[in-house]
């Protein structure tokens, strides 16, 4: 609280004791308030009547800016439908839609598909790293223009991707981009706006991004991935136009000493007023900047200091525990692996409209987030966004687990998916995936701020990659029901770490939070009791479950050999039930060709036996009972048993397994048009030995024609289809497939298939419009009445609080205040808080050893800031 000591214009700032920010704060904000709106040269408390057009330049600069989030996003959806057409569809029975838009000519493992989800994340980090030294040679604009060009490179090189190195080139370009544009996305929207519209306009960047991605998930739903990243192309270049038509911040130009800029760039920001009105805010700018730069930076032990204070350790913490809960809880992963999630868990509508849904819940809860969190707070918003999550994540996963038992009434409640995961996106994106990023820039104290940040946004993106690598490895280990359950658990344990640790920030100064978290006591002992509990069981989860399930190697054929071995061993104690006495039995492989002998084991050379395999008596039975097989074949493979003739009892039985080169790939089909055709086939048989690669040629049916190979005559042992380019319209071809594995290449399938007349090439569009006369819409008008629903209440909310920001006096403002944190994390101060006091009345360089200090305010009427 504010006492009145000796003299007329010294205070002292008391911060209550018992932990609780500005619980015994008896100064209310309208007093504050008072004291700023006296600053002024005439001495009324009015403010100069503020206009629409004084708003408009500023929300027509960050629209610019917010296309460049808006690519930014896009490059995070489109994993989301890309994932399901790279993943191999062996097995699978497909529409002849979906093979059109379901299916590529890339197929992934399951490991590169897990690195296709994550690898982007883990590069973002290092964008962020290099951002702040990229952004202050260059400026806020030209950085923001230069990234483009790296979001163009990206979707040229999804759109002509034909391996997985040109798909892991393109995440990686992605991810730099993405961490590069923090810093100049971010300090541009601060620096060029005014206090009473910096948290509306900053706040639009987190739903800008959250659009660009469910964008990706609608037209995922009409066209292929590769055709939704041809439209992407065009948003760089429109990005690029329009943020060149705006200015440079005011900031970075007077820093770089171009006042004329500056003063034009204000001038426009300010709605494109003269430069008469807006010379008291450039005055302001010059002489807070100005002062900075003369002062010069602080030594590196007092920068070193900075980060081993409590100001410091315990807000890092709260954040790593924050993004940690949110990751680990299923934030991103399950956004960006929902369709194979909708599809594990059997949804009755196709699981791109439900990843759609998703979006959509998704996009509502984060315009949710924004309008609720001044009045709730960020502390209530958590606990009870997390709680809700969790109850949603320990339903469905009991509702995974009925399914995989095949519960006879599962299919009644069907819609239990649907329901509780579209809520969980809506909770997630109402607290944990927005509130974080607010949280960075109010807990941290203003001389580390910037750094501290840029530390704590890397823990977002290293948690990212973790929980994204991490999701096909555990979902194989524990099942979907498992998965669920652990994030269930992870994140109920992160509302208890928030509704026990985190205090509530929302309305208090930073001054108040600064002296919250720097309260005397010992820094080891603090972590140890308050934090060390629930952060444990944190690291427990992720040092224990995640480690054991990534370092699981998994293969396809090792998994298949213990299945048959389980199998083996539940049909010799069904046997051994049978028959009178025990037996033995063996399974063998052998391959095609070799000559091998079968034991009789454990007989008497004079007892007389018999082999049989199906049946029928084996021959070339050796004297001493064993069997002799020579130039083995694949119909050799099956059952063989040895029993005593008079005793008609079996003494063993052998289950030899004769491996061969592939089959011939089945179930072959060949869809032309003009110009090409698409192949799919299937390959049931892989002879015993994994499938090393398959081989894929066409000629034309004509004497003289040659044999043209497929992606240089191999392609992936996972393949299931390919495009063939270049073919001659009206023409006639035979296309030969087949597979090759250990002990060579396998049979061949020959199919014929003629390409289209140049006049039939309308037939394609056909493909697009299959299903639409039985098209479902009642999912379509529900996703469209909450976009419309959420953009009206948006609408409405922002005509609100431009009208209490334009047209209500300041003093009447109870709860403005010039030193709050607006929704952005990266916040710049108040141009006319003058830094120069510090020196003066902080001799430690900090004023959390202080208890009395001097405060300045800045007056936008053109009085200069007087001594309280």
């Amino acid at each position: 609280m504010l006492e009145k000591h000796d003299g007329p214009n010294k205070y002292t700032w008391d911060v209550a004791k018992n932990g609780e920010i500005g619980s015994n704060n008896n100064v209310s904000k309208t007093e504050l308030n008072g004291i700023h709106d006296n600053c002024s040269s005439s001495g009324s408390s009015e403010l100069p009547k503020k206009t629409f057009r004084n708003a408009l330049p500023q929300i027509l600069a960050t629209c610019a800016k917010n296309l460049l989030l808006l690519t930014y996003g896009m490059t995070l959806g489109i994993t989301t439908i890309a994932l399901p057409a790279l993943e191999s569809k062996e097995g699978k029975n497909l529409t002849e839609t979906e093979r059109i838009l379901r299916s590529d000519t890339l197929t992934l493992t399951k490991d590169q598909l897990s690195w296709f989800s994550s690898i982007n994340l883990i590069c973002v980090p290092i964008g962020c790293f290099i951002s702040g030294a990229v952004t202050q040679p260059l400026g806020r604009k030209r950085s923001m223009m230069a990234l483009n060009l790296p979001f163009f490179t990206v979707w040229l090189l999804y759109y002509n991707a034909t391996d997985v190195i040109t798909l892991y080139i393109a995440l990686i370009i992605s991810g730099l981009a993405g961490g590069l544009h923090e810093a100049p996305v971010l300090t541009y929207v601060a620096e060029i706006t005014e206090p009473q519209l910096r948290g509306m306009l900053g706040s639009t960047a987190p739903t800008t991004v959250i659009i660009g991605t469910v964008s990706q998930l609608i037209l995922g739903n009409f066209y292929h991935w590769r055709t939704v990243v041809f439209f992407n192309m065009f948003f760089p270049i429109i990005a690029f136009t329009a943020l060149c038509f705006i200015p440079e911040s005011p900031h970075w130009l007077i820093a770089n000493g171009r006042f004329e800029d500056a003063e034009k760039a204000l001038c426009w920001l300010r709605g494109w007023v003269t430069p008469n009105e807006i010379q008291e805010e450039l005055v302001q700018l010059k002489k807070s900047i100005l002062t900075k730069h003369k002062r010069g930076e602080s030594s590196i032990k007092n920068v070193v200091r900075g980060y081993t204070l409590r100001t410091f350790i315990i807000p890092h913490l709260l954040v790593i525990g924050t993004f940690l809960t949110g990751h680990f809880g299923g934030m991103m992963s399950v956004q960006t692996n929902a369709v194979k999630i909708f599809k594990e868990l059997g949804s009755s509508d196709d699981e791109y409209t439900s990843t759609l849904i998703l979006g959509v819940a998704e996009f509502a809860g984060a315009v949710l987030c924004v309008i609720l969190v001044h009045w709730t707070g960020k502390r209530k918003l958590l606990i009870t966004t997390t709680a809700g999550c969790a109850v949603c994540l320990f339903i469905v996963a009991a509702y995974a687990y009925l399914r995989s038992i095949s519960s006879p009434w599962i299919t009644d409640i069907s819609w239990i998916p649907i329901v509780f995961l579209n809520l969980n996106a809506f909770l997630i994106h109402a607290g944990i995936r927005i509130v974080p990023w607010v949280l960075i820039g109010e807990l941290y104290p203003t001389d580390i701020r910037a750094t501290a940040s840029g530390a704590s946004a890397l823990w977002f993106y290293v948690f990212a990659f973790g929980a994204n690598k991490s999701f096909y490895s555990t979902l194989e280990t524990i099942h979907l029901y498992g998965l669920l359950a652990f994030y269930g658990v992870f994140i109920a344990l992160g509302s208890i770490f928030f509704f026990v640790f985190l205090p509530e920030t929302e309305g208090f100064t930073l001054f108040e939070i600064e002296k919250h978290f720097a309260r005397k006591g010992n820094i080891f002992k603090t972590l140890a009791t308050r934090y060390g509990t629930v952060l444990g069981l944190h690291a427990f989860l992720l040092a224990v479950v995640i480690p054991l399930v990534m370092n699981i190697e998994y293969d396809d054929d090792v998994e298949r050999e213990v299945l048959v071995e389980n199998r083996t061993r539940l049909e010799s104690r069904k046997e051994r039930r049978i028959a009178s006495d025990d037996f033995v039995f063996e399974k063998i492989f052998a391959d095609i060709h070799q000559n091998i002998t079968l034991s009789c084991h454990n007989i008497d050379p004079s007892i007389v036996i018999k082999w049989e395999k199906s049946g029928r008596e084996g021959k070339e039975v050796l004297p001493n009972g064993d069997l002799f097989l020579q130039d083995l074949q694949k119909n050799d493979s099956g059952e063989y048993r040895c029993s005593i003739v008079r005793e008609d009892k079996i003494v063993s039985k052998i289950h030899l397994n004769v491996n061969t080169p592939p089959a011939a790939p089945n179930n072959v089909t060949v869809l032309p048009s003009t110009v090409l055709a698409l192949i799919q086939w299937s390959i049931e048989d892989d002879g015993g030995y994994p499938i090393l690669n398959i081989t894929v040629r066409y000629r034309e049916l004509s004497e003289n024609s040659s044999w043209h190979y497929v992606n240089s005559h191999v392609l992936s042992h996972i393949a299931t289809q390919v495009d063939i380019y270049k073919l001659k319209p009206n023409s006639t071809y035979l296309f030969q497939i087949w597979a090759t594995n250990k002990l060579g290449p396998g049979d061949i399938t020959n199919v014929t298939s003629r390409t289209l007349h140049d006049n039939q090439e309308i037939e394609l569009a056909r493909h697009l419009l299959d299903g639409a006369e039985t098209f479902d819409t009642r999912a379509w008008l529900a996703a469209v009445a909450i976009v419309m629903s959420t953009l009206m209440i948006l609408t409405v909310g922002t005509c609100c609080i431009l009208y209490r920001d334009w047209h209500i006096p300041l003093r009447s403002r109870q709860d403005d205040d010039p030193e709050r944190i607006e929704l952005i994390p990266n916040v710049i101060l108040n141009p006319g808080y003058y830094e120069d006091v510090w020196p003066k009345h902080f001799p430690n360089g900090s004023p959390e050893e202080e208890d009395e200090f001097t405060l300045y305010f800045a007056s936008r009427n053109g009085a200069k800031p007087i001594e309280v």
